[in-house]
């Protein structure tokens, strides 16, 4: 079954989507997808960041290769600005990043 394709609004566009393993963010990704992007996800659970890549890339053929994930813990203030850099390192490694989404509940909306 083919990919349905509505919009390219996003086409080439580069996007990270921090809590993109499930719910509000895992639908982003799938948007964003749609509408041409190449998408990485992050979420604090390295085993929810492989599901979810998995379940795009199935659910979206064509793009396998547009689908990333890494996982970041921003819940430990301890290390928070090394892991936010260590994911921005990962995220630009194909290119700049054009957009930043953050839908995770960590803690880190409440810091």
């Amino acid at each position: 079954m083919p990919d349905q394709v509505k919009f390219n609004k996003l086409q080439g566009k580069r996007i990270l989507i921090i809590g993109g393993s499930s719910g509000i963010g895992f639908a982003v990704a799938e948007a964003s997808l749609e509408a041409g992007a190449t998408v990485t996800i992050s979420s604090s659970n390295p085993t929810r960041v492989d599901k979810a890549v998995s379940n795009l890339q199935s659910g979206y053929p064509s793009a396998k290769d547009r689908v990333t994930g890494h996982a970041c813990n921003l819940g430990d203030e301890a290390s928070l600005d090394s892991n936010i850099e260590t994911l921005l390192e990962e995220s630009t490694k194909a290119g700049k990043l054009d957009h930043i989404i953050y839908t995770a509940g960590d803690s880190l909306a409440s810091m």
